[in-house]
């Protein structure tokens, strides 16, 4: 079918074929070989790889790579529903279970040695977003790790519910990172927060960038409009309309050039993520069950966020910051919600100077 590498060729003719042969054929027969081999040699351990990317994380490549542009996301789906079955079902058979301190749990990117820094990603983004900070904090003598957090980016959701702040920590396990200090924007530095409450013990520093108050307030009219924006265009069926609804929401006019687009690319990534897998349960949230938990995070906390953020994550700033017992706060002038791609000279140097003297 000659398209030029334009429109969705591939999508149109095939529909959700490949997905009925990935869920009855490839899952299947990776089951039997697993059993094989157990029955096999019963005390070996089994290292189970996923596929290779064979695709860009976004756009096209059609001279490269002959595949329409509008065929991508499509394509980028099956990668990623075909990953899913190696990195959720593959595992989650009793029968079949692996030694799983040697799993790394959540996909990341890594660089630099020294104590530990671990990147959480805003919930409108993926591991991506710290693509251009990895460097520069390598070279302030850390160790950086930018994981996906489940059901984002390349990393498949559980079948079971959900608890990001577990899965965190069993790849922290699984890398050998006893206590490193967490880096979250938005829905990561909910994450990094629940982690932090949970297992102080294993946090030696807190950066909150547009962290949510505890327990959660009454949403104010900005976000509720925000949140109706996207659900609206996804009842629709229209994801493209929705994640450009998620920019418009989320992302300043004034922003640098290319964020919008960015984060556009982005949560399209995450719908196209959703689109191949089960919504999944989510584990209850220890914070709203005990917000004295708060009071048990002893390590140094930076709480910030934009001034020109929506006004529940600026007054967040002031909620957590009387909260935490070691809380320093600060707003960052011109910024909005995502401080480390709008304004990311500002976050570098909020972050050297507020880690803690272990991560120093």
């Amino acid at each position: 079918m000659l398209s030029l590498g334009q429109g969705s060729p591939c999508r149109d003719r095939y529909g959700s074929s490949f997905e009925e042969t990935i869920n009855n054929t490839t899952y299947p027969s990776l089951v039997k070989a697993l059993k094989t081999a157990r029955s096999r040699a019963p005390h070996a351990r089994v290292a189970i790889l996923g596929y290779p990317w064979i695709m860009p994380p976004t756009g096209g490549c059609f001279e490269k790579m002959p595949i329409a542009e509008g065929d991508v996301p499509y394509v980028k789906s099956y990668e990623l529903q075909r990953r899913g079955i190696i990195e959720v079902k593959g595992r989650a058979d009793d029968d079949l279970s692996a030694d799983r301190t040697t799993t790394i749990k959540l996909p990341r990117d890594e660089l630099g040695e020294g104590p530990a820094l671990l990147l959480l990603h805003a919930g409108i983004a993926n591991r991506q977003m710290w693509a251009e900070h990895l460097e520069p904090l390598a070279a302030t003598g850390h160790r950086v790790v930018a994981v996906d957090l489940p059901g984002f980016g390349e990393a498949a959701s559980p079948r079971g519910p959900v608890a990001h702040w577990e899965d965190v920590l069993e790849t922290m396990d699984a890398l050998g990172v006893e206590r490193p200090a967490l880096v979250g924007n938005s829905f990561g530095a909910s994450v990094a927060l629940r982690l932090a409450a949970l297992r102080p013990d294993r946090v030696s520093s807190l950066l909150l960038f547009s962290a949510g108050a505890v327990p959660d307030p009454e949403p104010s009219a900005e976000l509720l409009a925000a949140w109706e924006a996207e659900e609206n265009a996804l009842e629709a069926g229209d994801v493209g309309r929705a994640a450009e609804a998620v920019a418009t929401a989320w992302v300043r006019p004034e922003a640098p050039e290319g964020v919008r687009q960015r984060v556009i690319e982005m949560q399209l990534g995450n719908y196209e993520r959703h689109r191949s897998e089960q919504e999944p349960e989510q584990a209850p949230d220890p914070l709203e069950g005990d917000p004295g938990l708060l009071a048990g995070i002893t390590c140094p906390a930076l709480i910030a966020a934009g001034e020109l953020d929506l006004v529940d994550f600026r007054d967040a700033v002031d909620d957590l910051g009387a909260k935490l017992p070691e809380a320093t706060t600060a707003l960052i002038s011109g910024c909005g919600h995502l401080a480390p791609l709008e304004a990311p000279q500002e976050f570098m140097g909020l972050v050297v100077e507020n880690l803690g003297p272990r991560n120093r």
